[in-house]
């Protein structure tokens, strides 16, 4: 099936008549785009989050006009005990065009990123900022996925990691949640 989905050539040559043996041949054609669409959707997805690797998002601060989101960062750094430098920062900024809109960061290094957002159930201890979320930078997709099983499913067992949703079950069984599907299969175990 591989080597099928990455041949890009088509049957051209279908007989004009409505013969059973024509309209098989269609039905095997809208099979085959039908699998390498979905080969080119989750190869798709799975690119756009490996480039969302190194970011999250923060979700919970008040904006002001003057603000510096690196500063921001830092300031939540030391609060967690990481010192993060400018260094460290590729870009921060807003998102959307909401009011207290979440800020995106894109660390330089994988793992400065992934330090922070381990140590992120530091927040909660802070007054300042315990209402403070981390979350990963997700692709519309899997955020979806999240999202779905979230509200489906028993909240407090659903995470992510590198991107990945996953749901641990009550067994103690884990889930990798990739189509929707996965979710509704999963609900009453």
């Amino acid at each position: 099936m591989g080597d099928r989905r990455l041949n890009i050539g088509y049957k051209r040559n279908l007989t004009s008549s409505k013969s059973p043996a024509s309209i098989l041949q269609l039905e095997e054609m809208v099979q085959d785009l039908q699998e390498r669409n979905d080969y080119l959707n989750y190869k798709t997805n799975d690119l756009e989050q490996y480039q969302r690797r190194c970011a999250f998002r923060i979700y919970g601060i008040a904006e002001n006009k003057e603000e510096d989101t690196n500063a921001i960062l830092k300031d939540i750094g030391k609060v967690m005990g990481v010192k993060v430098k400018d260094n460290d920062i590729y870009a921060s900024h807003r998102l959307g065009k909401r009011k207290n809109r979440a800020i995106i960061v894109r660390f330089v290094r994988y793992s400065v990123k992934e330090y922070f957002y381990k140590i992120r159930t530091k927040l909660k201890s802070s007054e300042q900022y315990k209402n403070v979320y981390v979350n990963e930078d997700m692709s519309s997709h899997n955020h979806f996925i999240y999202m779905c099983a979230r509200a489906k499913l028993d909240k407090r067992y659903v995470f992510s990691k590198n991107g990945c949703v996953y749901y641990q079950s009550i067994s103690g069984d884990f889930h990798v949640l990739t189509p929707v599907e996965c979710v509704d299969a999963l609900i009453g175990q």
